[in-house]
């Protein structure tokens, strides 16, 4: 029978009774093993090794590593005869087994003996409920009671005709008292009480009615449960902050990632939030906080570890949380096959102590307002030490993406430099009592909180709509203040559903002191190239010859997760998957660039990758997914190490942002997660972004409030406020990236709203007629434009072309631009005084565009391509841009490349697409 559990998707409810024997359960410890059984997952897999199929249930219980054994699942609640169902694949199914007259719930009691033997040996044996195909849910207050009776009299203590499990008597629920589990799969995280097959209501109802039964009862009941890690669990807070529960197995090492770094802030992300959820929030103060894993490389689509990176972090975990109760496996199969994967993580765990918890001095200097803290920074703050995961300057506080993790909990006043610990700690199981919260100040009193000056709100994130805020939480939306009155997720501050408040602070900004401030003159030129966009592109080592082409972007990385899981890169002409691919993905090798790279470097080119493009596949479904792209982006091209680097040894000098489609979240958390493995580094790297001159971005215009960036290459072509469009040539329209485009508002986003006020903004411009669909001008328009935002603005940073090959094809367009800037004044004004006037709200989907009006004649240029003699008609800022050209196909496709539709030619004439570029053949 084929197993109904996809890899950790289940409701999770194991009711637990724990049998009166002398080696009983003991749920207070740090060292407990809780291993499912009953889905065969591994037989799933390797149907030609039949040795290691699921075994009975008494084989496993001979395990002494074993402690929990949560028996999957029960599939239906109402099934054919009101009933519900239960599935445990090749052990006891309704397909190969009996079920009771008129019901589809199988006859299982010759496991009644297995559960028997179980229990006598302290095992707690308890029930799942849900798993990935499982119907489950209530319509009612009334529907959860009875089921709630039904289970009892089914599987606990009552009593039924219809006892699929005869005589025996579970420990509890696999989702009751509460096995919270938690899983990072893939960097998604999943509710393993799969409410995926129903409506996640009146489950307090449930558990409350199962508490009722239980307590009439000498035995001892528990249950558990698994809500998704953005804490609070949007389907299950209600559940869990009013219902008992004894544990929640927290399935949340699934980076997809062997990085035992990355893993480990993962888990401390959100186990802190569990850890302070169950010492302060859960009804049951003693609740067990367990930490969940696959137990081999095949047991989940991703997230396994090494047995000896699991042990690291778990024995951590238990040394620095008081709620850690043990690890979760999945399953009992996987586990035996992979070299008895559970015995390795239980033995680690005895190592450390089952029982006992010293809570660890708060040694790390006291948090202070107003400081700027770099990555990797500790300090003690409300009970916990925290450890800043990128540049910080926000107060720590229970926010998976904000800039802070917690590394342990702790007690006693912090200190400014002390490391021991403190005299007063002693060992004591856990208890409803909590560490005293930090209060002791350091030797140099920290700075009071206060209004910030001059505008600033240093550390305050940008508001982010997949982002789950609790109450009193602040974040930046339009330049202000908001804090939340409750707890909120997608609700716009400002909006009608009046969840935010509007602070007293006015308009304000965040400061970025990072040291990877760009040093570009405003005379700078950067030049894409990669797409062969006018058909003669040379190697990329042929441009590096030219003196006025300052910084390259490598156009594109257009497929963020592609064949076996890895981004693809096409560079047309020079090098694309045609050329030789890495093994079991579509990433192209071209190591052969390597030379080139370097030398352009040698001349002082700074050399990027430009990630997006006009058919781009991009896009993150997790901050999460969003870090760990950022270390494999760190792997592949920067500043890391890794078996697949496209380019070989060459080391790239940053990444470029080019979103043209896709879901613009968390993007400011790629952002950040990338500049803390730059700061890392010795070698300077760079960040910068491609967005449009509306303003603000659709794409990436949260994530240039929200990260620093080192420069921004607006588009300023095909769009209204295209340098082309005589009422929207000012600079003060164009270079500035104001926040309305048909007003003046000078350098504001630079200077007032930029994480680093040291970013540079430059002029985007096509090379020649051909390079877009509109907005070209004359060399000579394009340095007036250029000269004039040289004089005025201190944040220019020079313009930008696209792209290399078009502008050789214009009679070197960039030369005599370049040329012009540089005897201009290349050093730009002087900062003008920070006083930023107030910014309109701006909302991109009721954005007004000018009216429709004829441009004059343009003077001819000394160009080869003239520009435009008239405009366009207004139309969609996002449509139209650059163009994307790959490598020449064929129309057959290869039966090895059925899964692989990367890129293939639409058709010979430009087509707009919902973004910013043009696809050309």
């Amino acid at each position: 029978m084929a197993p109904i559990h996809a890899m950790f998707c289940a409701l999770l409810f194991p009711l637990l009774y724990l049998a009166g024997t002398a080696h009983s359960f003991d749920n207070g410890r740090f060292d407990n093993v809780a291993v499912y059984w009953g889905q065969n997952s591994y037989g799933a897999g390797h149907s030609n090794d039949p040795s290691n199929f699921q075994k009975r249930l008494s084989f496993y219980c001979n395990d002494n590593a074993i402690d929990v054994f949560p028996i999957a699942f029960v599939n239906v609640f109402f099934g054919l005869g009101g009933l519900p169902s239960l599935n445990l694949a090749n052990t006891c199914n309704p397909t190969d087994n009996s079920t009771f007259p008129g019901t589809a719930l199988p006859n299982c009691q010759s496991l009644a003996s297995d559960i028997a033997t179980c229990q006598s040996k302290g095992k707690i044996v308890t029930l799942s409920l849900g798993g990935a195909t499982g119907s489950v849910g209530f319509q009612s207050d009334a529907q959860a009671t009875s089921f709630a009776q039904t289970i009892w009299d089914l599987f606990l203590g009552g009593s039924s005709s219809t006892r699929p499990f005869g005589s025996a008597v579970l420990d509890g629920l696999a989702r009751l008292p509460v096995s919270i589990l938690i899983t990072y799969q893939v960097l998604m995280i999943r509710v393993d009480l799969d409410i995926e097959g129903g409506t996640s209501a009146y489950y307090a109802t449930f558990v409350n009615k199962i508490r009722s039964l239980s307590a009439q009862s000498s035995k001892k009941f528990y249950v558990t449960a698994a809500p998704q890690c953005v804490y609070p669990d949007a389907a299950l807070s209600g559940v869990l902050n009013s219902a008992s529960f004894d544990a929640i197995y927290e399935k949340d090492v699934a980076y997809a990632i062997k990085d035992s770094t990355i893993i480990l802030v993962a888990y401390r992300i959100t186990d802190k939030h569990l850890d302070n959820w169950a010492r302060t929030i859960s009804p049951n103060k003693n609740v067990k906080v367990y930490l969940g894993v696959p137990a081999s490389s095949s047991a989940a689509g991703g997230g396994y570890v090494a047995s000896n990176t699991l042990s690291s972090i778990a024995v951590e975990m238990r040394r620095s949380f008081p709620s850690f109760g043990g690890v979760m496996m999945w399953d009992a199969s996987q586990a035996y096959a992979n070299n008895r994967y559970d015995l390795a993580i239980k033995n680690a765990l005895v190592s450390a102590g089952g029982t006992g918890f010293v809570y660890p001095s708060c040694s790390a200097p006291a948090f202070a307002s107003g400081t700027n803290y770099a990555g990797g920074s500790l300090v003690s703050y409300g009970g916990y030490i925290w450890q800043a995961k990128w540049f910080a300057s926000s107060q720590p506080k229970h926010d998976p993406s904000g800039e802070w993790s917690a590394v342990s909990a702790c007690s006693s006043g912090s200190a400014p430099t002390t490391t021991t610990r403190s005299t007063t700690s002693t060992t004591t199981t856990p208890s409803t009592s909590q560490p005293p919260a930090t209060t002791t100040q350091s030797t140099t009193q920290p700075p009071p909180t206060t209004t910030p000056t001059n505008g600033h709100c240093t550390g305050i994130p940008a508001w982010s709509s997949s982002v789950a805020y609790q109450g009193g939480a602040q974040v930046i939306f339009n330049s202000h203040v908001w804090t939340a009155r409750w707890w909120t997720q997608a609700d716009t501050p400002g909006g009608a559903a009046g969840v935010w408040t509007d602070g007293a602070r006015g308009v304000c900004h965040t400061l970025y002191s990072g040291s990877t401030a760009l040093t570009f003159l405003p005379s700078y030129t950067s030049s894409y190239w990669g797409q062969d966009s006018a058909g003669h592109q040379q190697n990329l080592g042929f441009y590096c010859n030219d003196d006025t082409i300052d910084a390259i972007p490598l156009a594109f990385l257009y497929v963020f997760f592609g064949k076996g899981g890895q981004p693809v890169i096409d560079f047309s002409n020079i090098c694309g998957t045609g050329g030789g691919t890495f093994p079991g993905t579509s990433l192209a090798d071209c190591s052969f660039m390597a030379s080139d790279i370097k030398k352009c470097q040698a001349k002082g080119k700074i050399i990027t990758l430009s990630l997006g493009g006009a058919t781009a596949d991009v896009g993150f479904s997790s901050e999460g997914q969003a870090a760990s792209f950022a270390k494999t982006i760190w792997n592949m091209f920067l500043g890391g190490s890794g078996s697949m680097r496209p380019f070989g040894d060459a080391i790239l000098d940053g990444v470029d942002l080019d979103i043209e489609n896709g879901s613009a979240a968390h993007y400011a958390t790629f952002v950040n997660a990338l500049r803390s493995l730059m700061d890392g580094s010795k070698k300077r790297f760079y960040v910068t972004a491609a967005p449009q001159c509306p303003f603000p971005d659709a794409k990436v215009g949260a994530a240039l409030n929200g990260a620093p960036f080192d420069a921004v290459y607006v588009q300023f072509y095909n769009n209204f406020c295209q340098t082309s469009s005589p009422s929207a040539t000012n600079f003060d329209t164009i270079i500035t990236y104001s926040n309305d485009v048909t007003q003046p508002s000078r350098d504001h986003w630079a200077k007032t709203q930029s994480a680093n006020r040291n970013v540079r903004v430059y002029l985007g411009a096509p090379a020649s007629a051909e390079a877009a669909g509109t907005g070209f001008v004359s060399s000579r328009t394009l340095i007036d434009v250029a000269r004039d935002a040289q004089k005025k603005y201190s944040s220019f940073g020079g313009v930008m072309l696209w792209d290399a090959d078009q502008a050789y094809t214009n009679n070197k367009y960039h030369v005599t631009v370049k040329n012009a800037i540089s005897n201009g004044n290349s050093h730009g004004p002087a900062d003008p005084p920070n006083n930023p006037q107030p910014i309109p709200t701006f909302n991109p989907a009721t954005l007004t565009f000018p009216h429709p009006h004829q441009s004059p004649t343009p003077t001819q240029s000394s160009d080869a391509t003239p520009s435009s003699s008239t405009s366009t008609a207004p139309r969609d800022p996002r449509m139209g841009g650059r163009v994307r050209r790959p490598m020449p196909t064929t129309t057959t496709t290869s039966a090895s490349d059925d899964n692989n539709d990367d890129n293939e030619v639409a058709d010979s004439t430009p087509v707009p697409r919902a973004a910013s570029r043009f696809f050309r053949d």
